[in-house]
């Protein structure tokens, strides 16, 4: 079975991590004997003088196609007329080219969308899919396009004829489900089929280093973009709390972005420096240095589709604490791999960091629960059986009309 791939979220030699939980779905899907092809379009003000325009490399030997296509930045925009500005017209055509160009084979079995939304690649993957005579599936890993297109009338209704062109539509967690039944109202269409994490990839013993630096403390771990939604300031309103009662705690927050500037300044205004410390981003390698000594892992969330970064912290035996309502919910039972908080809620985190801390029998029970749980559910290879049973029942159908 030939694949075609197409994301803006791939890794690339200027960010390697970049979207770097699609390229591990495509590796179990090459591991399971599919021949697969990734094309990563990247929207640009100024495609044509993009050094990547169009260019070929290769990722654990599968080929990636890196196309640019015009697309005016968020800060540009005016409301309302991104529907007319035609950045998944431009998204397709760019496809379409690169095939051209390289003079490439349109034998194409099936094409597989990844988006954090819908658009622009799930218009341009459907367009594409008709050039190549092709059926069409697309998974959503995210959820602000649905929260758009429940409030924009214009975005909705290209949403909608979107989905109606795709065969099958899957999503990573239940409150997008949720979400798009709000806007999108077929539910035989929809699959739920998660994330995974590759096991390899998870440190079974301590590391040495990371061990000596925080010897003698608790460790707190959080990992996400330095963004409001992400509830870094609830965190460390908790810390500021629960430091009243535990000295011999660091919480340590990995990662960065448009907040991060305000959230060091809240730290120094909360006197915390010598209880959060913030290490940016680090490549998965580093990251799951830190999750081998992590007691506690931490990320109360309320927008958040799924959230791979809280299967490596259970596949790492860690217990969690994430938000009632977002992506692990539904995923973890409250109480039995983790806790789920109530979004926002400084109390309700407390409470959960208050029990861990407290019951050290407890700490290891939660993460040998969740770590069976993502072990036996939600590695790659899993992910990607359940999702080539997808792609033949979706290829059977369309060729059995």
């Amino acid at each position: 079975m030939r694949v075609l791939i197409i994301s803006h979220m791939y890794p690339n030699y200027e960010n390697p991590i970049s979207g770097i939980f699609v390229h591990r779905f495509v590796k179990a899907l090459r591991n399971e004997g599919l021949d697969i092809l990734v094309v990563s379009p990247r929207g640009t003000l100024f495609p044509y003088f993009k050094k990547d325009f169009l260019n070929i490399l290769s990722f654990d030997g599968i080929q990636v196609i890196y196309v640019s296509f015009f697309q005016t930045p968020g800060f540009l925009s005016v409301p309302g007329l991104w529907y007319f500005s035609n950045p998944h017209v431009f998204c397709f055509k760019a496809i379409k080219s690169a095939f051209k160009q390289l003079n490439l084979p349109g034998n194409i079995d099936l094409v597989h969308i990844h988006g954090t939304g819908i658009l622009p690649e799930g218009y341009a993957g459907l367009q594409f899919s008709r050039e190549v005579e092709a059926p069409v599936v697309i998974t959503i890993h995210g959820q602000k396009q649905l929260l758009k297109a429940k409030h924009n009338y214009l975005f909705s209704r290209l949403t909608v004829k979107v989905l109606d062109g795709i065969n099958k539509i899957m999503l990573v967690g239940q409150n997008q489900y949720k979400r798009l039944l709000e806007v999108y109202n077929k539910p035989e269409k929809v699959s739920i089929i998660g994330n995974g994490i590759d096991p390899s990839e998870i440190k079974t013993q301590p590391d040495e280093d990371l061990k000596r630096r925080y010897k003698g403390k608790k460790i707190i771990l959080s990992i996400g973009a330095l963004e409001e939604n992400k509830g870094h300031k609830i965190t460390i309103l908790a810390i500021s709390e629960i430091i009243r009662e535990y000295k011999d705690i660091r919480c340590v927050i990995i990662g960065d972005g448009s907040e991060r500037k305000k959230l060091i300044n809240f730290v120094n205004k909360l006197k915390l420096n010598d209880f959060v410390e913030f290490v940016g981003n680090l490549l998965p390698e580093d990251v799951m240095r830190y999750m081998s000594i992590a007691d506690i892992f931490v990320l109360p969330s309320w927008l958040e589709a799924f959230g791979i970064v809280y299967l490596e912290a259970m596949a790492s035996g860690i217990p969690i604490i994430a938000c009632k309502g977002q992506g692990m919910d539904g995923v973890i039972i409250d109480g039995e791999h983790g806790f789920l908080v109530e979004p926002k809620d400084v109390a309700s985190v407390v409470s959960a960091l208050r029990k861990l801390l407290l019951d050290e029998k407890l700490r290891f029970a939660m993460g040998e629960k969740g770590k069976k749980l993502v072990l036996e559910n939600y590695t790659w290879n899993k992910i990607a059986k359940n999702v080539i049973n997808i792609y033949q029942d979706v290829i059977k159908q369309t060729f059995c009309r």
